[in-house]
Formats: C-alpha cells, structure tokens, sequence
C-alpha cells in the first residue's frame, strides 16, 4: 500500500515547512543523528588521543582504549539521547491539553503536535537531505551531459527529479526562485510532479507568499496550510 512518509519545504538551504507522518520518518531522523553524535564524539577522542600517543606500546594500548571508548560511547549517546526524548516528551504532553488548545490545533497531525524530536535534531537531518539532493542533482547533470540525453528516463537536469531505493521513494521539486519542495514516501506511491507543482502555485505562492503578514523565509505554521498539503499528496494515490 503507496505510504506518504514526511514532506518539506525548503527557502534555498532553511527548512521552513515540515511533516512526518510516519513512525519511519522519525526514526529516521533520530538514527542520522544518533550516528552523527557519536563520530563526533569519536573525532573529538581522536584528537586528544593522538597528542598523547608518542610511542609503539602507547600507540597499541590507545588502540585497545579506543574500541572501548567507542562502546561506552554508543552507550552514553544512547542513553542520553533516550533520556533528553522522554523527559521532553513528558513535559510537552503534561503541560498541553486537548482542553486548552483551539480548534485548529487539535486538527493537526499529532506526530506535529506531540513530536519528541528536538529541533536541532531536525536540522541536522535536514542538512543531510540537502547534500544527498545537491550530489543527486550534480550526479544527473553529469550522466545526461556525459552521455548526450536530450529527455532521460528517471534523471533529469531540469526542476524535478526522483529517486527510489528497495523500500523509499524521494520526491524533489526546486525553483528559480529558491523553493525546494521535498517528499519522501514508499516505492510504490505515484510521480508527484504535478502534484509538488500544485502545491508550489497554488499554496504556497497563493496562499503563504500572497499573506502580506508573512516574511519570505520565515517557518509555516498554518494549521490550514498543512491540512490542505497533506490532502493534495495523497489525492494523487
């Protein structure tokens, strides 16, 4: 069954519109960071390390301490990492009620509402995306112009591209104007060409640039916005 797992919005290299509506998404932003905590972590080891190691025995014994260290590091993020979720988590849901909030919050996606992930967690992963779109559309240049393609088949040099792996489809509309529309979703969900050029014109031009209340690069925040996307991508299934 075709899945609709996040979608972004992207002013040049800023995220200003997110969704994750899946337990995969989120998954998969918490394990990016996980990684990227602990190697930062282990360069860090690594450089104070390597002033202290000035001789062969000392050398074969920080060899040794580093499988160790990279363990015990593995441990620590992750416990950590647990620990900032749940407590955060916790807090969230403790002081926000259905009670208390207006209509049009409680219409929201709860995976928005009641997210655990930290925002910087979010930017991190997002910073990831980014360079994966810039290589994948380096890379498409590359080969059309290599090999002379006129009108590739799945690659393209033009505003829209996909790319799917054994179990993710990704979704990648841009403009000249410096809008990225990103949508990850399964294997088996359809071309979301027309569907990403929809919603660039008719919401977003229309509806989020048009408000002269809201500043160009600034987050989208409308509880209407977001119901009204998520509505448009998956009538395409």
């Amino acid at each position: 069954m075709a899945e609709l797992h996040s979608f972004y919005i992207f002013f040049k290299t800023k995220s200003i519109y997110r969704s994750l509506y899946t337990e995969a998404a989120r998954r998969a932003v918490k394990n990016c960071i996980f990684h990227g905590l602990k190697d930062n972590r282990i360069d860090q080891y690594n450089q104070e390390s390597s002033s202290e190691a000035t001789s062969s025995y000392e050398k074969a014994d920080l060899l040794g301490s580093k499988d160790r260290q990279t363990t015990n590091l593995e441990l620590h993020d992750l416990q950590d990492l647990n620990a900032s979720l749940l407590s955060t988590s916790q807090s969230r849901k403790s002081s926000i009620s259905d009670d208390s909030l207006p209509d049009d919050l409680i219409t929201k996606s709860t995976v928005n509402l009641y997210d655990s992930i930290d925002e910087n967690l979010h930017k991190n992963y997002e910073k990831l995306l980014l360079g994966f779109l810039t290589g994948l559309t380096s890379f498409s240049k590359t080969i059309c112009e290599t090999n002379n393609l006129r009108e590739p088949e799945g690659l393209s040099v033009a505003h829209f591209n996909v790319c799917s792996t054994h179990q993710f489809k990704i979704h990648y509309f841009e403009t000249i104007t410096g809008y990225k529309l990103v949508c990850l979703t399964s294997c088996d969900f359809p071309n979301l060409e027309e569907t990403l050029k929809s919603i660039y014109i008719d919401l977003l031009n229309n509806l989020v640039l048009a408000n002269p209340t809201y500043v160009v690069g600034s987050s989208i925040t409308s509880s209407e916005f977001e119901l009204i996307v998520r509505r448009t991508i998956l009538s395409s299934i």
